[in-house]
């Protein structure tokens, strides 16, 4: 809780400092009409976009064919608060791409942190021992990296409602605007929602402005932008993902992630993601010092 609070905070101070010398950017969050016969048009239309961006990305069948993943990511924090123990973090993660399932290893000062999420049930290690602090960072950051690397795939998920909103031309480009909403039974957080841009013309996902109440109040929207796709073993991800804030400054950089050494479907199971007994601990951290 503590945590989430200074995030947030921190990141607000950094808006206030700046305020006075910017005009505060209205809300991206799309006003649409109520009617039941726009909305399903509007429904469609984004299915539709959706669908493509999907087969842009390598394809809704490989997707779901994929079992887990692992990789390895460099995030550099521009602001002085970050998800992980530090502003600028090399990790390892491992995840089962269609469950709330993840694990993430570490060094940093502080030594070597090893955190998982397990159906929901989130642990942390430091050196070994159990790390409290390290538990709600653990959860949100795992849950966070998981989404993130699911996109545009995760906003097909059953209880996401993705609306086409229209068009938009950047430096001479143009995208098409998909507004994702939750049901009320979705998630931690039913109140988020995306402002997702797919290239009109590859299909492919280009940025996304987004809230995540978890860790800020609702007024406080970011922008993530994706780029550098390269293609793993027949899916296309993006290897580099800035995030910005859009509101209530818009540009100031919050971080910037790279991710390298990708790798589908390596057997990893349950097992893999519970929280280790003392002896696997004293086994892993010893492996880790060397």
């Amino acid at each position: 809780m503590f945590r989430k609070i200074a995030v947030g905070m921190g990141i607000a101070l950094a808006a206030l400092l700046l305020v006075d010398q910017a005009v505060i950017p209205d809300s991206r969050k799309p006003k649409l009409r109520a009617d039941a016969e726009a909305r399903i048009a509007r429904l469609e239309k984004g299915r539709e976009i959706l669908s493509r961006a999907c087969a842009a990305a390598g394809g809704l069948e490989k997707w779901q064919g994929k079992h887990d993943v692992s990789f390895r990511l460099t995030d550099h924090w521009s602001l002085p608060v970050s998800v992980w123990p530090g502003s600028n973090v090399e990790s390892t993660h491992y995840y089962l791409l269609h469950r709330n399932i993840g694990r993430v290893e570490m060094n940093t000062e502080k030594g070597f942190h090893q955190w998982g999420l397990l159906e929901g049930r989130p642990w942390a290690l430091l050196n070994g021992e159990v790390d409290s602090p390290g538990v709600k960072q653990a959860e949100y950051a795992i849950k966070n990296f998981a989404y993130f690397f699911g996109l545009p795939f995760k906003f097909l998920d059953a209880g996401a409602y993705s609306e086409f909103v229209g068009e938009e031309i950047q430096n001479g480009r143009t995208y098409d605007k998909v507004y994702v909403s939750f049901g009320l039974n979705v998630g931690f957080y039913p109140t988020d929602w995306f402002l997702a841009y797919f290239d009109h013309a590859t299909g492919r996902l280009a940025s996304v402005i987004y809230t995540s109440v978890e860790k800020s109040p609702s007024f406080m929207e970011y922008v993530a932008a994706f780029d550098a796709y390269q293609e793993f073993e027949g899916l296309i991800v993006p290897t580099n993902v800035s995030v910005k804030m859009a509101r209530p400054v818009s540009g100031i950089k919050i971080h910037e992630w790279q991710i390298r050494d990708l790798r589908f479907d390596a057997g990893l199971d349950e097992t893999f993601f519970q929280l280790p007994n003392a002896s696997q601990r004293h086994a892993v951290l010893s492996m880790s010092a060397h």
